[in-house]
């Protein structure tokens, strides 16, 4: 488990079986000898073969680079060795998706013609029984059917599958082959066993190769890979039925080649790196081992020396050793047994230290454990204690000072952190977000607590005013709730006497439609529009004058001002009464229009719909009776969506409207560009990919195509427009494998990792003296195609942000793991993309990201970019950079956040952390929908989805002012 926390889950099972027809072992065979009658040439030959195929593994790198790997032997009973090896990758040449499965792995008969020796190898060690039908006895039979599921499903494509392996591509070819010259068996593509046909060629023996598409593969593997032997209960029974050739054959399960291996002294394991296990024990409380005739003097002496008191001295003596934890010492130190002492390690192998776990029911142990994990050298236990000058009694209280551990009074500490900077509106949306994300206990007592500080900007000068200014609170309190589908009531708060009511029947929903700021000042804009936009807009209008039914579709690349011609529409209707609902698939887009919600947060829809999904939302809701009385619907980056979510809002609006007419017959406008990302299919194929796009939904053939074509971001440089448009449409050159060499113009010349920070420079130029400036943040960004780069750029940058910088550290837990089986520093590792780090560092200053919908209303959605006014243990102090709420401050908490199906673990993960990322860097399916005045893109290594390199490069307005690339970029199409 440490190597899975330090280097990713494992990649690629590789099972290895000895061929006693090997003509190492044939050719020393004596005359009527067969392989079975020398265990001792079986051994010896599998074993140097096994070395070779490590050499080539691990050395040579066929499969990639390795860095770590696992192997085991083990005998089959009475039968041949075999190993089973477990690697894992570098991230540069980690398996992502199932073309790079298909590359590694096949699970096909190839054709005799084309490849004789393989199409032969395939028969002879990897046709699995044949069971089932044709051999109803076969070993892998129970209850009538084969444990291992063969004969496998044929399949068109490799896909992930259910149970956290690919199902591998499986042609039916409709000619089943035999199985050798002189058998009537007859077997198909759903009889093979995984395999990689330059292994299997080269090693002529049964080689199966998986591929681990998930964490969940290791609870399998591990159990696997470290079974031991196998084992057999005997019985002795006296009498005259004793049957010595039945007990032979029970007892008979250390086979002859397995004694042959032991005699041979060869390893039956091996594992790289090494693991090494540190002791932790509490102030003079370390277990102590001594012979019974030692002196006590010695015996006492020497327990004065362990591990964990030795790492405090070293620290004091070694100022080097003070930048490393204590599970990270043994990669740089060794230690002596003999003297009972820590050397620095002279070697250049590689040792992974891991901290005997210690279960959260051992107390101050735990504790102690949380500290060394997170501090790093400390001197002794009085270090561990002492925070900012302040020496605390327990380790418990310490981990909480430092907040690695989170205090039972969070919540309050959290309200009390935000009181101090006296910010009423934003506090009151604080406790909100608390009453929906925290499920706080004692929700009157909070109330009664900061009820005078959520009131400050409110009227007051009378007694019946406070009450007219509680129940202000409280409406305002539930219209911020009812954006979460929560009820005020649903908390212990006052009840409103109603003098503050609002007495209208119109629902609280349709009075914030109808009341969305800014309409007049967006008027302005008709008399802007450009030729392209006047039509789409007067085809738009007319339909809604006539009351009619119709989907458009507003086409356009990147720059063409779809958002400009969204907003006048908006501004239009609004103006006149009408109730226009704005949302988009991405919440930045979201809040480039006014009065802007997410699409799945604003009509309920599911987060992973399928063909028969709808969306939650009751006919008698207030959401409801909003859909009846909008006049439009507007859904921005649409391309970017599911088809299966669109389809599910066209159920849920026809049940709404009782109307059999496309989405209730109402007036729907898409709107994005297909050139950019296309819908995420974790680990899909291509085939998959263009299946989830909405043009392949039957709604689409009622849509009506509005094309808007020029563009405004480039208006000054015709050239520039059109190379983009070359690569959105696909028609750029390729100069080989796909790849699009950029103008020189507009590239940086790779010098190596130095490279990198020149980049920084010149999207950042001066970035000490804009440690502040939130309009030098929001003007610029760098671009990456994957979350790995994102971390590793941020984290480069956020070292040269002026300021002092603050770490935050996540909570962790299992979902329903009342016994604590998963250690702490594993959860720590898991990072997916949709959750938060579990260190979080941030300087006051820098920009950062939300990461969930917190309050789209108010412009808080995921993926909104902010910039830290004031970081504290509970609280964030933020500032909203983009959108029409750029300049309200707000306050972030710490949130309970739940990893998601597609992440794949075997458990749900519960992150308590604040929901945000820092956003010097951003990936590039984040920044889609934004305009990015100075953009830089960083490319380590190709783009791996449709759109990406176009997405990129039409951020920025000029490719002069904003642009640096790598050399070379790849687009898949």
């Amino acid at each position: 488990m440490s190597l899975v926390q330090k280097f990713g889950k494992p990649d690629l099972f590789i099972t290895m079986t000895c061929n006693p027809g090997w003509e190492e072992i044939q050719n020393e065979l004596l005359p009527a000898q067969t392989a079975q009658d020398r265990p001792d040439l079986l051994a010896r030959v599998f074993k140097s073969k096994f070395e070779e195929l490590k050499d080539d593994i691990v050395v040579k790198g066929v499969l990639g680079r390795v860095i770590v790997y696992v192997q085991v032997f083990e005998f089959q009973k009475r039968g041949l060795p075999h190993a089973h090896m477990l690697i894992i990758l570098d991230e540069d040449d980690k398996l992502h998706n199932p073309d790079d499965y298909d590359r590694v792995v096949k699970a096909e008969i190839p054709c005799k013609e084309e490849q004789p020796q393989l199409h032969k190898a395939v028969l002879k060690h990897m046709i699995h029984g044949p069971c089932g039908v044709q051999n109803p006895r076969s070993p892998c039979m129970k209850n009538g059917r084969c444990k291992k599921g063969y004969p496998k499903p044929f399949s068109s494509e490799t896909y992930q599958g259910n149970d956290s392996y690919p199902v591998y591509k499986r042609y039916d070819t409709n000619n089943p082959v035999p199985l050798n010259d002189h058998c009537r068996i007859m077997v198909d593509n759903t009889w093979v066993v995984p395999y990689n046909p330059w292994l299997l060629l080269k090693y002529n023996c049964h080689i199966n190769v998986e591929i681990c598409c998930s964490i969940k593969s290791v609870k399998y593997l591990y159990k696997y890979v470290y079974k031991g032997p196998d084992r057999v209960s005997m019985e002795v029974r006296p009498g005259p039925n004793y049957d010595e050739v039945q007990q032979y054959i029970d007892a008979r399960w250390v086979c002859a080649p397995e004694a042959c291996w032991k005699i041979f002294s060869f390893p039956m394991y091996r594992m790289y790196p090494a693991v090494f296990r540190l002791q932790i024990h509490l102030p003079d409380r370390q277990q102590v081992r001594f012979r019974s005739h030692e002196p006590i003097a010695n015996v006492l002496e020497r327990s004065k020396k362990t591990m964990l008191t030795e790492f405090f001295y070293m620290n004091m003596i070694d100022h080097d050793a003070r930048n490393y934890v204590y599970r990270e010492f043994p990669e740089h130190y060794c230690w002596d047994y003999k003297n009972n002492i820590w050397t620095r390690r002279r070697s250049h192998k590689k040792v992974v230290g891991r901290i005997y776990t210690v279960s959260p029911f051992d107390g101050e142990k735990f504790n102690l454990r949380v500290l060394l994990n997170h501090v790093k050298g400390p001197t002794g236990f009085d270090d561990l204690l002492t925070v900012n000058g302040i020496t605390y009694p327990t380790f418990k209280q310490a981990a909480e000072q430092r907040g690695l551990l989170e205090n039972d009074n969070s919540i309050r500490q959290c309200l009390l952190e935000a009181r101090d900077i006296r910010m009423p509106s934003a506090l009151r949306r604080l406790f909100a977000t608390i009453l929906v994300f925290c499920l706080p206990t004692g929700v009157r007592e909070l109330w009664n607590e900061f009820y005078p500080y959520m009131v400050e900007d409110y009227p007051s000068t009378s007694i019946t005013t406070e009450t007219r200014r509680t129940n202000k609170l409280l409406k305002d309190l539930g219209a911020l709730l009812l954006q979460h589908g929560k009820h005020i009531t649903e908390y212990d708060l006052p009840i409103s006497t109603g003098e503050c009511d609002n007495d209208s029947a119109v629902p609280r929903l349709i009075q914030d439609e109808l009341t969305v700021p800014n309409v007049d000042e967006e008027l302005t804009l008709i008399e802007k529009l450009n030729n392209d936009q006047r039509v789409a807009y007067e085809k738009i209008m007319t339909v809604i004058d006539r009351k009619e039914s119709m989907i458009f579709f507003v086409d356009g690349p990147g720059g063409t001002g779809k958002t400009f011609l969204y907003r006048t529409i908006l501004a239009t209707l609004r103006k006149a009464g009408h109730i226009a609902i704005a949302t988009a698939t991405s919440g930045i887009a979201a809040t480039l229009l006014p009065g802007g919600r997410t699409a799945h947060s604003r009509f309920k829809i599911p987060l992973t719909p399928d063909a028969s999904s709808t969306c939650s939302i009751s006919k008698q809701s207030d959401l409801a009776e909003l859909i009846r009385r909008a006049t439009i619907i507007i859904w921005d980056e649409a391309p970017m969506v599911n088809r299966r979510a669109l389809e599910s809002l066209d159920r849920t609006f026809k049940d709404i409207m009782e109307v059999n007419l496309p989405f209730g017959g109402k007036v729907l406008i898409l709107g994005g560009d297909f050139r950019q990302v296309l819908p995420v299919v974790p680990k899909g194929t291509k085939t998959e990919m263009i299946d989830a796009c909405i043009v392949k939904s039957p709604l689409w053939k009622d849509v009506k195509v509005l094309h808007l074509k020029q563009n405004m971001r480039s208006i000054n440089d015709e050239e520039f427009a059109q190379y983009i448009q070359r690569i959105g449409d696909g028609n750029e050159p390729f100069i080989m494998d796909d790849l699009i060499k950029l103008p020189s113009s507009m590239a940086m010349q790779w010098e190596g990792q130095h490279s990198i920070y020149n980049l920084i420079d010149q999207v950042f130029p001066n970035l000490q003296e804009h440690a502040n400036d939130a309009r030098y943040m929001v003007d610029r960004a760098l671009l990456t195609p994957i979350n790995d780069d994102v971390e590793q750029l941020n984290a480069k940058i956020i070292s040269q942000f002026p300021g002092d910088e603050f770490t935050l550290h996540s909570f962790d837990e299992v979902e329903g793991d009342t016994q604590h089986l998963y250690q702490q520093e594993f959860l720590n590792s898991i990072s997916p993309g949709g959750l938060p780090p579990h260190i979080l560092r941030l300087k006051k200053g820098a920009p950062i990201m939300l990461l969930r919908n917190i309050d789209p209303k108010a412009g808080l959605c995921n993926g909104t970019r902010l910039i830290c006014r004031g970081c504290f243990n509970n609280v964030i102090d933020a500032e909203i950079l983009i959108g029409q709420y750029a300049g309200t401050r707000v306050f972030l908490p710490r949130i309970p956040l739940k990893t998601t199906e597609n992440v794949h673990l075997p458990f749900v993960m519960i992150r308590r952390q604040f929901p945000v990322r820092l956003s010097f860097a951003l990936t590039i399916n984040k920044a889609q929908g934004q305009t990015i005045p100075t953009v830089g893109i960083y490319l380590p290594d190709h783009v791996f989805s449709h759109g990406q390199l176009y997405v990129a490069l039409s951020r920025g307005p000029l490719p002069s002012e904003s642009i640096s690339f790598r050399q070379r970029c790849r687009e898949k199409f």
